[in-house]
């Protein structure tokens, strides 16, 4: 993701004679490895459709794997 971000910048700096960096701090990594926390953000991104207005139900989305609770 950084190296997209930073070849995404200085095509953009160059396109449009701007200076300096797009985005200032918008992505955030974190290792997730199991458990709780794992839970919650498979919860989370599952969420997503329903929280944009896509679908009113999870089980309505094309995109969602079966096993949500």
């Amino acid at each position: 993701m950084k190296t997209t971000k930073e070849l995404f910048a200085v095509w953009y700096n160059r396109e449009y004679q701007y200076c300096g960096g797009i985005w200032s701090g918008v992505f955030k990594s974190t290792m997730v490895e199991s458990g709780r926390y794992l839970e919650y953000c498979r919860h989370y991104i599952m969420m997503n459709p329903i929280r944009a207005g896509i679908v009113t139900q999870i089980k309505a989305y094309r995109w969602v794997w079966n096993e949500m609770p």
